[in-house]
């Protein structure tokens, strides 16, 4: 114990310091620039859709217990082999030093497995080799060689605002996975950069990995292009100047055309963000608002077969106390509300939320949606377009 204080306050010391140099060389710096990477485009998920008529089920993944009263942002993923995986986070409380990445792994014939920790602090702190205080959103994400990857975010002193990414990548399914790296998105540490959408793929095998700097009013959006090796290979801006977006969600539409919906913190109206791009990412206009309310919480969206678009949302300028479902035949500038997959009933405490949401459309073309119960469950909801499609 002794020594971990030590190694913190030390690490702490360190990292002053060095800001301070960052800051007095800052206007002898050239501008942090990426190389000119060559063109290319979205992966567009393949058109299978479920055919065995209307199909909808719900169940919990998790529960708190004694080891994890508190269970939040949950993430998805469908692997190799077909089952898919879900991570998020638990512990006593949000950023406490306890708080470790758990995982289940899931299938429609076996049900859910008995969570399991895929990471901790201090396992990250023994991978990274610096101290971890906590840990946040993890977001899962398995590329087309069957590779699955694992990002998460770190705070080594403060708060979000001073947050890194991390990542690994598992080949086996899972299994197991390489000692966790840096992703290093500005020339320092610390910028406070984090995750919450999921990840796609583009052509070049580069992986497209939304984030976001959690800096309040003032937070903005990034792209993020990441080689085979877990490096950034390119960072492009989603944000175009206008702050308050955060925790964007991408949609690819075509090869070179997609939009982006992103969560807002700013001033009323508390509107969905919604940005475009026609060069598959390379560059975004300027995230405007929608007509979808928002209260300040994570979104989900996703290209169903047909090219509409299916989001996941909180009805609500103010309050998560309820997820509904909403498809756009427009490229996500007007929506229509189908189904209102959670509301608190009336009795309920002020506390309850149905919040951060994250979606997949699996191989046989069953959307997948995980999403946090009160910070006490992580919920798995699944159904086909077929069952979509009934909704009027």
């Amino acid at each position: 114990m002794i020594n971990n204080t030590f190694r913190k306050k030390s690490y702490v010391v360190r990292r002053f310091w060095l800001g301070i140099l960052l800051l007095a060389f800052l206007p002898f710096l050239s501008p942090w620039r990426w190389p000119l990477l060559p063109k290319t485009k979205f992966v567009l998920k393949p058109t299978a859709t479920d055919n065995t008529g209307s199909q909808f089920s719900k169940e919990d993944i998790a529960t708190a217990d004694s080891r994890s009263p508190m269970l939040h942002s949950p993430a998805i993923t469908q692997l190799a082999d077909g089952r898919t995986l879900a991570a998020w986070y638990g512990g006593s409380r949000e950023g406490a030093p306890d708080v470790e990445i758990y995982g289940s792994f899931w299938s429609p014939q076996e049900g859910w497995t008995t969570p399991i920790s895929l990471m901790s602090a201090a396992r990250a702190q023994d991978e990274l080799g610096r101290f971890i205080l906590k840990l946040g959103n993890p977001v899962l994400f398995t590329d087309r060689s069957g590779r699955t990857w694992l990002f998460f975010g770190t705070v080594s002193a403060g708060g979000w605002s001073t947050s890194d990414i991390q990542v690994t990548f598992s080949d086996d399914n899972a299994a197991s996975w390489v000692p966790s790296q840096h992703l290093t998105p500005a020339p320092y540490t610390h910028d406070g950069t984090l995750v919450k959408g999921e990840a796609f793929e583009y052509s070049d095998e580069t992986i497209g990995l939304p984030v976001y700097r959690g800096y309040g009013v003032h937070s903005f959006s990034e792209l993020l292009r990441i080689d085979r090796k877990g490096r950034v290979a390119a960072i492009y801006d989603m944000a175009d100047g206008t702050g308050g977006g955060l925790q964007p969600v991408v949609a690819p539409l075509s090869e070179k055309h997609g939009v982006a919906f992103q969560r807002y913190f700013g001033d009323a109206p508390h509107r969905m963000l919604r940005g475009e791009t026609n060069d598959a990412g390379a560059t975004w206009s300027a995230p405007s608002k929608t007509g979808v309310p928002n209260p300040d919480s994570a979104i989900a969206a996703l290209t169903l077969s047909d090219g509409r678009l299916l989001l996941a949302y909180n009805n609500s300028e103010d309050k998560r106390d309820n997820l509904t479902l909403a498809i756009s035949s427009d490229e996500g500038l007007t929506w229509k509300n189908i189904c209102v997959l959670e509301t608190a009933d009336e009795r309920a405490e002020p506390t309850i939320e149905f919040s951060y949401p994250q979606m997949i459309r699996d191989s046989g073309g069953s959307i997948q949606i995980v999403y946090t119960v009160n910070r006490n469950a992580i919920r798995h909801v699944v159904f086909n377009e077929a069952w979509i499609n009934s909704l009027k």
